[in-house]
């Protein structure tokens, strides 16, 4: 975690932002190899996880907006499901535990409400990625933030993609 000031860390960003259009190819390349099968139409039930690591403003939600973007462009039957920790722990808050709610079911009703049933069905399909961002920023949460994505996210076999910084990822 080294200090955004320092002389390393300013050319580091400089050097990235001079390649990024050797970083899209390699977006386009990692998404192609995460959503593309040799057959379309069959539904992808393979696991997949990507975790995007590194220090404060260092780059990692701007990453996650590219795929995002180069998601819709290139891989249309797929949905991205742009998920902050900042807004899911307010669901995890007021969820039914004993009622089994689903986090992501809650947080798609409240936070796309009027896209709640394409986005239900695209997630029943396997036709998501979920795009988890910040998981550091989750605090007290951390235990429960990371059951949340074990169980319903990776162990139900949905594409995920996870952004943190090196501190905040056990």
């Amino acid at each position: 975690d080294e200090d955004v000031d320092s002389e390393h860390y300013q050319r580091a960003r400089k050097a990235s932002t001079m390649t990024q259009n050797g970083a899209d190819a390699n977006t386009t390349t990692i998404l192609h190899e995460m959503l593309s099968s040799g057959d379309r139409m069959t539904v992808r039930l393979r696991r997949y996880l990507l975790l995007i690591l590194g220090p404060a403003a260092s780059g990692k939600t701007t990453l996650l907006k590219t795929f995002m973007v180069e998601m819709v462009h290139t891989f249309p039957d797929f949905v991205p499901v742009l998920m902050p920790v900042i807004e899911v722990i307010p669901v995890l808050e007021e969820r039914d535990r004993d009622a089994g709610e689903s986090v992501v079911v809650a947080f798609v009703q409240r936070k796309y409400p009027q896209h709640v049933h394409i986005l239900l069905q695209m997630i029943l399909m396997r036709r998501t990625v979920f795009l988890f961002d910040g998981i550091d920023e989750s605090g007290t949460y951390r235990e429960v933030v990371e059951e949340f994505i074990t169980i319903e996210l990776l162990e139900q076999g949905h594409k995920t993609i996870i952004t943190s910084r090196h501190s905040g990822f056990s």
